[in-house]
Formats: structure tokens, sequence, C-alpha cells
């Protein structure tokens, strides 16, 4: 008996493995948008595996790739398809089999406000007494046209009338809603608590406590931060809790992922949970679910899928071309080799019912690409087949087959003109739409935004749209087209637009707008550097801002300072770029073209997970993650002692001082009137440093915005202070109570000072705002001429500002020393007796080509701290009653000046002219060049240097901060640009001097004062080496250290070209000889006459040598070696060098290799 199971069992495997090649991929869809979501509410690409053998496969071992590429493939886990079924894997790149989702399936109306008679799904355990249940809830799979929803819930009895507390989840529209509902007696229609609030995450937690005669319930996020917290009389100690699910359809099922729950603090498995349903058509299901991730994405621009088998056999490819949004391509029948697309996929179930198209019309052409045109022109279409017909429209909706059809007519184009078209053919889908906004004899001196819709979707009769609605989310696909500054079409897709912001944002003729990219119309990201070179070139979303509050004034207030705060390294803010609008062609206004900051922006800016970033607006908005530590650190920070130095720890692991500092700073110079209480933005990362910062957001009312409340004068100081313990006015009460620590409180004023005596001077910011008020010059009058009220008091708001630079400063330190007690201000003046000296004061680092100047606070010690003394020594400072000292604390009494004082140091060795191209070859003419060597351990910066040949009227200045990196090369140039041409991989170069080097010449180089520093006269003639006169080597120094005034010293390269930037070819010679030159072997005397003695440093662990010979070596300066002895190991070694002639000598002992100059 046993041996006729092994043979069922033996010849069982091997139909599967018969069966194997019958694996098919069977369907895919590589732009899925709404067709299918994970567990975790994601709407990833899939693939879906189709077994069309009569016996079950196991799939382990498997593999499958978007290449032909074995070895790389995705390997797929144990896994067995049954007969004539499928599996379905998501194309996600993460490489992962997630199995701990637990699925239910239910259908009914609900238990909620709307219905009297509750029809849903109860999993359910039965408790008495006190109880503490937590849900997390993974994904709501969305159906049409309906509202399912899920969570936890307690009831008396189960039954559909019964009283119950719930707390739901649901899914809708743009947003995942928390929202609270109950029924307090029998058969009453159950009521709900408003607010309905947003949870920020895709991911939904719910909590329900039972304590005494009182239901709690808590909507939190993944660290249990509570969103809102309800309770509700509930005195039954005998109840029913559990999960509660609905479609919101009595006939269609709707999908629910689970991950946790928790009963009374203990994990409980879902499937111990009892089920009841009441009134529902289609019975539900439960089940924990697999899903399978492979490791690479699907291309919508299209490719092919490869399938091997478990011995590594290509059994199915599959190819797709370009597809549409939530389309997919597949086999029909299952299996089969045909291949079609379905308008609705069908992941994990049959083909064979599906409506089905042969393929994706081919879009139409344009015959005239481009978009800005001076003159009137001709367009016409083009079909890529005869069989097509295209259809088109002028009023920019979308085409449709009720549109009029094209029949080869010519466009004449001679206004500006948006033509949209589709090219529909039978039996396949209709192409994508495509969209061009021609515009003609139109001008703009920056770029422009094209927006293109059925009009109606923002304003009709009926008033349902978008312009009539204002203040409702309203969302609408458009579509969108960016033209650079030189009328370059750069992007055009299709994209979401809704109005954006609060107020008046929302309520001028010209309203805020937001454009967002979707999968669902086929948009991508808006990959462009919209913001200039050093911007991000990755985005999901932008904004169209019309200066809210200002759109009356300046237009500019807050991104004149949204750009200021970019001048602050602690500051982040969003970029801007002026723009002119049109909608179907119309001109629309003048916006400023906006980053928006949420967590997708950030995940960029800082190269972090997008799930990693947490934010929250105002201290009561969470719009990404957790804010949980923050509330946590807060709670901690209020009851501490501030005073305490591990307190003060603690609080700049968990807050950014240097960026909440310099942010109320800002705010506070600018008298930002609409905050604290508001337009506060706060976010961390754990994938960052997990320190939380702010962000500058919304500056529209400041900088004398309102003589009355923004003007100079304004002591926002008082303000900000006085309201710390207001509704509203955390931050405020955040910075009093870091401001109550001395340290710190010295660290924001004198940081204050230092930003008022340099970027807030009022020579910069005066720029600035010229800058950013000239922009926008010439698309004044047509802006004024559309909206009448837009900027009616430009003019007196630019004048405003100005004043404001002006004379803020003066009035910001009057509060600051009125609110903290000061004695007062006093001015401070360094300067020094050498150029381009590196000195810090405070946070300012400066140089001191001219004197340094700033108002600072009495009582308050000022750090001042030479940082390059740019190859001199310091000798001290010009007041007699200071230390002379390089670093020094410094408390003003009153007004003070001081000079820094300098000598050459004479421990720094000079520069070295260590190589020279005199005469290169004409057919490799780099021009004339010349190399300097550091032979110091430090950097040596060049600062008021210069060079001449023989002609003292031959001057190169060099260029400000040229450095030479320790032991570093760098080659000046007569013609740099000549010169890496030859050389393209010299990366310290200067140069660009206007005489040449003669074959005979003279080159010299002086310091800042005037110095001569290095010289060398060099000849084509004996002793110096005559083989680099246009034969393409050069001359160099045999070794930095030899004296290279004597000719013998150089010799002519080995290397063709020489090696600019590089050790010379005699020296890399020495190099091969002497390993390792360091301070394991020591040469004493040195310089020596007759003898030289050799010590290897103890700490070496040379102890295991002590019975090895070995070869002592030395080496002249062309690497001949010179005296060659066999000697046993000894840490001190004596050797005769009087046999020696005059000159440097290297070492080298035991792979230790020195130097010493025999004299």
């Amino acid at each position: 008996m046993l041996r006729l199971l092994i043979i069922v069992i033996l010849l069982d495997f091997s139909l599967l493995a018969l069966a194997s090649d019958d694996i098919k991929i069977n369907e895919l869809m590589p732009k899925n948008a709404y067709s299918l979501y994970n567990n975790d509410h994601n709407t990833y690409d899939w693939i879906e595996l189709y077994n069309n053998s009569s016996k079950p496969v196991n799939l382990k071992n498997y593999r499958i790739f978007d290449k032909n590429n074995y070895d790389k493939a995705f390997i797929l886990p144990d896994t067995i398809i049954p007969s004539k079924s499928y599996l379905n894997l998501f194309a996600s790149g993460t490489d992962t089999v997630l199995t701990n989702a637990f699925i239910i399936e239910s259908s009914g109306y609900g238990v909620n406000q709307s219905v009297l008679i509750a029809g849903y799904r109860f999993d359910y355990i039965k408790l008495y007494g006190n109880f503490d249940i937590y849900l997390e809830v993974a994904s709501i799979e969305p159906i049409e046209n309906g509202f399912p929803h899920c969570g936890l819930l307690v009831t008396e009895k189960l039954d559909d009338r019964s009283p119950f507390v719930a707390i739901y989840y649901q899914n809708v529209n743009y947003s995942n809603l928390y929202w609270y509902c109950f029924r307090d007696s029998f058969l009453v229609t159950p009521k709900y608590k408003l607010p309905q609030f947003n949870n920020p995450n895709k991911t939904g937690h719910l909590r329900m406590k039972r304590i005494g005669d009182s239901v709690y319930t808590y909507c939190e996020d993944a660290e249990g931060f509570v969103f809102q917290k309800e309770s509700r009389y509930f005195p039954s100690k005998n109840v029913f809790v559990g999960i509660a699910t609905a479609s919101s359809d009595q006939n269609r099922l709707a999908r629910f992922s689970f991950r946790n729950l928790n009963i009374n603090g203990q994990k409980y498995d879902f499937k111990k949970l009892h089920s009841f349903e009441v009134n529902v058509k289609i019975s539900g299901k439960r089940y924990y679910s697999q899903e399978i991730h492979t490791n690479f994405k699907l291309s919508d621009e299209g490719e092919t899928v490869y399938l091997w088998n478990a011995d590594g056999e290509l059994i199915d490819t599959f190819k797709f071309t370009k597809m549409l949004p939530d389309v997919s391509i597949g086999r029909l029948p299952d299996g089969s080799d045909k291949i079609v697309y379905f308008k609705k996929g069908t992941p994990s179930k049959s083909n064979n019912l599906s409506v089905y198209y042969y393929g994706i019309t081919e879009p139409p052409d344009f015959s005239i690409q481009g978009s800005w045109f001076n003159n009137p022109i001709k367009v016409k279409l083009n079909k890529s087949d005869s069989s097509q017909k295209i259809y088109f429209t002028l009023d920019g909706s979308n085409p449709t087959e009720k549109s009029e059809i094209y029949e080869n007519q010519e466009f004449e184009i001679s206004k500006n003109t948006v033509i949209k078209a589709i090219a529909i053919k039978d039996d396949f889908f209709p192409s994508e739409i495509l969209t061009r906004t021609f515009f003609i004899n139109e001008s703009s001196s920056i770029p422009v935004v094209s927006l293109s819709c059925d009009i109606s979707k923002l304003k009709n009769e009926d008033r349902t749209g978008m312009f009539d609605n204002r203040f409702e989310d309203i969302r609408a696909p458009i579509n969108f087209e960016y033209i650079d500054k030189n009328k370059n079409l750069i992007y055009n897709s299709p994209i979401e637009m809704r109005i954006f912001g609060h107020g008046v944002a929302r309520g001028w003729a010209q309203p805020s707008l937001r454009l967002d990219t979707r999968k669902y119309l086929g948009s991508k990201n808006l990959n462009y550097k919209f913001f200039g070179d050093d911007s991000q070139i990755e985005y999901e979303t932008l904004r169209l801002r019309n200066s809210s509050g200002d759109w009356t004034h300046s237009f500019i207030r807050d991104v004149m300072v949204s750009k200021l705060a970019k001048r602050i390294e602690s500051q982040l803010s969003a970029d801007f770029q002026p723009v002119i609008s049109f909608i179907n062609g119309e001109f629309f206004g003048l916006y400023n073209l906006r980053e928006h900051i949420n967590e997708s922006f950030l995940a960029t800016k800082y190269n972090i997970p997008e799930d990693s970033v947490n934010i929250i607006r105002n201290f009561t908005e969470v719009t990404a993650g957790s804010v949980n530590s923050l509330f946590k650190f807060l709670n901690y920070l209020f009851q501490s002692n501030i005073q305490d130095s591990t307190v003060i720890k603690t609080v700049r692991k968990n807050i950014d001082l240097k960026n909440i500092f310099d942010y109320t700073i800002l705010s506070l110079y600018t008298s930002n009137y609409d905050w604290p209480f508001n337009n506060i933005i706060v976010w961390n990362s754990r994938q960052y440093d997990s320190c939380w910062r702010f962000i500058c957001n919304d500056f529209d009312w400041s900088f004398a915005l309102d003589n009355y409340v923004t003007h100079p004068e304004n002591d926002c100081v008082f303000r900000f202070f006085a309201n710390k313990d207001s509704s509203g006015w955390l931050f405020s009460k955040i910075v009093a109570k870091l401001l109550e620590n001395i340290d710190l409180r010295n660290e924001f004023l004198n940081r204050t000072a230092d930003l008022l005596n340099s970027t807030f001077l009022n020579k910069p910011i005066k720029q600035l705002i010229d800058s950013i008020h000239n922009l926008y010059n010439e698309e004044i009058a047509r802006q004024r001429n559309k909206y009448p009220d837009c900027m009616e008091f430009r003019d007196e708001s630019y004048l405003a500002m100005i004043d404001f630079a002006e004379r803020r400063p003066e009035f910001l330190r009057q509060h600051l020393v009125e609110h903290f007690n000061l004695s007062g201000t006093a001015k401070l003046k360094i300067s020094s007796n050498i150029k381009h000296l590196k000195i810090k004061i405070n946070s300012i680092l400066t140089d001191l080509n001219e004197p340094f100047e700033g108002i600072y606070f009495k009582d308050i010690p000022i750090e001042i701290k030479i940082i390059n003394t740019n190859n001199y020594e310091f000798v001290g400072w010009s007041k007699k009653d200071i230390p002379n000292h390089s670093s020094l604390s410094l408390t003003l009494e009153d007004s003070t000046e001081l000079v820094a004082l300098f000598k050459i140091d004479n421990k720094i060795q000079p520069i070295v002219i260590n190589e020279i191209m005199y005469k290169p070859p004409k057919n490799d003419n780099s021009h004339d060049w010349f190399e300097l060597h550091n032979p110091n351990k430090n950097e040596l910066i060049l600062d008021g240097y210069q060079f001449k040949d023989d002609n003292d009227t031959h001057i190169y200045l060099f260029p400000p901060y040229t450095k030479i990196a320790p032991y570093g090369y760098l080659v000046v140039a007569e013609n740099p640009t000549e010169f890496l041409k030859i050389y393209t991989d010299v990366s310290n170069l200067t140069g660009g001097f206007s005489f040449g080097l003669g074959t005979s010449d003279q080159i010299r180089v002086y310091d800042s004062f005037g110095t001569l520093v290095d010289s060398v006269a060099y000849k084509n003639s004996p002793p110096w080496p005559f083989g680099a006169d246009e034969t393409g080597y050069t001359i160099e120094l045999i070794n930095p250290i030899l004296d290279n005034n004597i000719g013998e010293n150089w010799k002519t390269s080995t290397t063709f070209l020489g090696t600019p930037g590089k050790p010379n070819s005699y020296f890399n010679l020495i190099d091969n000889y002497c390993f390792s030159m360091n301070k394991n072997l020591q040469i004493y005397p040195n310089p020596a006459k007759d003898f030289i003695t050799l010590f290897i440093n103890e700490n070496n662990h040379f102890n295991d040598l002590s019975e090895l010979d070995t070869y002592i070596k030395i080496y002249n300066s062309l690497g001949e070696c010179v005296y060659s002895e066999l000697k046993t190991f000894n840490q001190k070694l004596k050797i005769d060098i009087s046999g020696l002639v005059k000159g440097v000598y290297f070492v080298n002992y035991f792979d230790f290799c020195a130097m010493f100059i025999k004299i």
C-alpha cells in the first residue's frame, strides 16, 4: 500500500513538471491607476500568470523579469497555481512577499447615520467589562459610486437595530476619513458626530476602550498620536466587539485589508473572530492574503516580459507597446496566443468574457510643431493609417465621436487657438488626446503656462463649476503646457487642477490653483528645473499662486521673503518663477509658479523615502506620517528644567535649534503678521536625522503690507512673547521656553545681530526687492487691464518695502533690547593688516578685504575666531586690553574697533615652481604653463599673490580664494581654455595671463605683501635641460625639496606633455623605491656629514622582525641606488655616508622611506 502511494505521489509530481510549460503570462497592466489596489492601498502595475494545464503547478524557483536576463530575474516563491487558475504579481520593484494581510470582503448598506435598519458584516468577539481593542486598516478598495467603510463597533446584540457605538474609517473621493457614529436606543436612526476629519496616511488606526460605563473611541496614527477622541455612555457590560464592514451596496462586495488586531494589549488572530451578517444579499468571506512583489516595474512605454521555469528554460514571453491608464493587455481566450486589449482588467479572473479591443489607435500628428509664432500659421492633422477617423475641438474640451470630424482641412490660425484631437478606429481603443495651443503674435518676457479644458468644468450657468464653488474641493482634469522664456515647449500633458489656499487666495477674481500629476490621466512627474539650475528636477505638484493678501499690492512679498530665506542656510522655502497664464488661449493672468511643500517635495529634495516624512501644519493638521514624537518631545520640553545641560542635549537631538532660531528671526524681522498662530509647517524624517524643522511659508502679510500692523516700527517681539500662553500660539511658547536658557538666549540674540549685520542689510535687501519687482514690469499693463484691482497699490508697496528694509533693523534691535532688558547696542569694527583673512564673528564667516562693521547687543558675549591666517602668523589685536588669542569672547560695553595683526609665518614652506612648459608643440598647443607645488600639510590660499616673468610690467594677479591643497599642485596656464583641450583631466587650474614664457625666462611669485616667495630663472642651455623646446616635453624639478634655481636639479620630463597637476615623472621614479615616507623611520642628524643613525619607532610592532635580514638602500635624487647592504634587523642602526657627495638622498628600510641631506 505504501509503495502504491509513493508511485502515485511520484506520478503526480511528474505531471506537475510536465505541466510547467503551460504557465502563461496571461494579462498585464503597466499603467494601473485605479483598477487594482494591493493590500496596502497602492496601485502598482500587475502581471497575471495562468495555469493552462489540467494539473496544479508549483512555481517555486520559476523566474520572471522585464529583460532577457535570467540571473537578475525575480525568483517566485513556493506557490501553487491550481489548474485553470491565476496568480497575480505586483510589479512594484520591491522584491518581497507579503503574507500578513487579513482580507474581509463584504456587502451591505452599513451601520451609519443614513440607514435605519443596518446591513453589514460583523467579525466579533464577546467580551465582558472593560476592554481595549486596536485595529490597523491597511486598505479599503474603492468601488464605483460606492462608499465602503469599516471600523470598530460595540453592540449589545447581534441584530440590525440595537444600540451601538462605532468609529469608522472610509476612503471617499480624495480623502481618508474617520467618523464617529452611535445609536442611543433600540430602532432609532443612528447619529454621527461632526466634524469628520482626514487621515493623512493610507493606513487607518482605530482604537476602542471601555472604562466603567463609557466607551471611548480614538483615531490614531501609526505611532499612537491621537487625532480625535470621543466618549459615549454605554452601560451594558456583556457586549459584542469587533470589525464592522460594509460596501454601501447590498449587491456588491467591497474588499478590506487589515494588518493588526490587538485585544487588551495582546495580538489576536483574525481567524478566531466569529462572523455575523445581516441584511446583505451577497455573503462575504475572509482570508489571509499572500502578495508577491517582483524586483522590477513595468514600463508604460512598452517592453517584453520573460518567464522561465524552475529548470531555467524560457517558457513564455509577452511583448507590449505604449499603454493607456487602466487598460490591460492579455490573451483571449486564457492561455491562447491571441493578444487583445481590455477596457477593464481582470486580475486573477478569466479574460474570456471581457470586452476587448485589438489595439490602441495611434494618435494623430500635428503638421507644425512648436507653440509660439509671430505670424498666422496653417496647421493640418495627419493620420497614422487610412482606417482612422480624427475628431477635434477648438474650445478646449476633449474630443469624442460626437465632436467635429476632421476632413483633411487646413486650420488657418490667426489668433491664440487650442486644438485637441483624437484618432478613433473600429475595434481599437481610441488614441490618447493630443493637445496643442498655438500662440499667435503674443509677447511675454517670462515663461507661459497654458491650461485647456472644457470651460463648463470651471464656470457654467448651473453654478456647478470649480470657479462657481471656490471654497469646495472640486477637481478637474485639464491639459497643462509649459513654455519657457525662450518660447520652447517644455511640458505638455494632462494634469489635475483645483483651487488652492484659504480666504482671499480663493476669493480673488483670479484664484490660486494647484496642479497635480495623476496616474489615471497618464501624466508623469514634472521633470524639469522650473526654478533655475539649482532647483530640483522632479515634481508631483506645482502651484499657481496669486499672492493672496498681496494681490492688490506688490504681488511679490511672499516670493521675495522666500528668496531671502534661501540665503539662510538653515531655512527651506518654496521657490518661485513668475509666469503668465492662459486658459483655452485666453489670457488669464500673472501668477507665481511655486513649489508645493509636501512629503513628495521633501522626499525628492533630501533623497529620502516618501513614507518616512512626517508633516504637521499649525500643530493641528497632520498632512503626512506621524507627529507623535513631536508632541512627546514638547511635553518633555515644557515639563523640564531648561537650565539642565542634559535637557539641552535632548533638545538638540529633537529639534534643529539653528533652524527654529533663524525661522523666528526671519519672521520677526519681516513683521509677519499672519503668524505664528497660522502658516506653521513642521517636518522631520527618521531617514534624515529625526530632527524637527520649520519651513518658511506664506509671508504675504509682512514687510509693510499694512501700515498698521506690518510697518517698520511694529513691535511684533512683544506680540510674539506676550501671547505665548494663548490658544494657537504654541510656537511662541516653544521659543519662549528655549530662551529661558541663558546660553540659548545669547545664541538667539547673537544670531539676530549676525543676520541684521549681513543677510538683512539694507543694500542686499533693496537689491533683492528690485530684482524681483522688475521681473513683472512688462506684464503689468495686461494684468491690470484684466484685473483692475490687482496690484492697484504696486508703486506705493514698492516704496513701503524699500523704506521697511532701511528702517526695520533699528526698530527690531530696540524691541529685543526692551524685551530682554539689555543695556543697549554697540558698534563693532574689525580689520586686519593683511588681505583675505578669513574670520568668524559668531555665525558670520567673512574675509577682511574690507573692514567688518556691525551692531551687536551689549551684555551678550560675541565669539570671534580667526579661521585662516593665509600663510601668516597671528601676532595679536590692536587693543592692548584684549588677549592676543586668535579665538576670543568679547562683551561690548561701547563701540569697539579692532585690528588683527599678522606677520609672515616662517614655519610655512613657500610654494615651489615645480614644472614648466615654455614652448609646447604645434600639434598639441596648450599654450605656455607652469606648475606650483604646496609642500605643506595645510592648504595654502594665494589671495593677493601675483606672478611676473622677467619683465616687471608683465603681472598676473591670482584670482581671490585660489587654493592649493596640502601637498598638492596648481597649474597656471596662459590660456586655460586651450590648455584643457589637451589636458582634460586637470582640475586645479587657474590662469589667463596675457604674456607668454620665453625659452630663457624668469618666473617670479610674490605674496600679498609683495614679498618674493619663489623664483626660477631658467635657460635653454646647460646646465639646464634643453629637451623641452617645442618637443612636447616639459622641464621638471627632480624633487620639490631641491633648490629650483640650480639647473642640475631640473630634468626633461620622461612623460610626453609633462605631468601638470601631478607629481613629476622623475619624482615618481624615486617613489617606486620609497614606498612610504612617514615618521616610522627617523634619521638623525639631518643634515648629516659622515654618519647617519636610523631609528624605527618602537610602537610599530617590529618585534617579530628581530631575526630577519633585510637590505638597507640609499638612493640619490635621480633614483639611482648609491648604497646597498644586507643587515640583520635592529631598531637603531648607524651608517657611514662619508663616501657620498653632497645632495639629497632617500633611505629605504623595511619598506619605510625617509630623506636626508648630505653636507
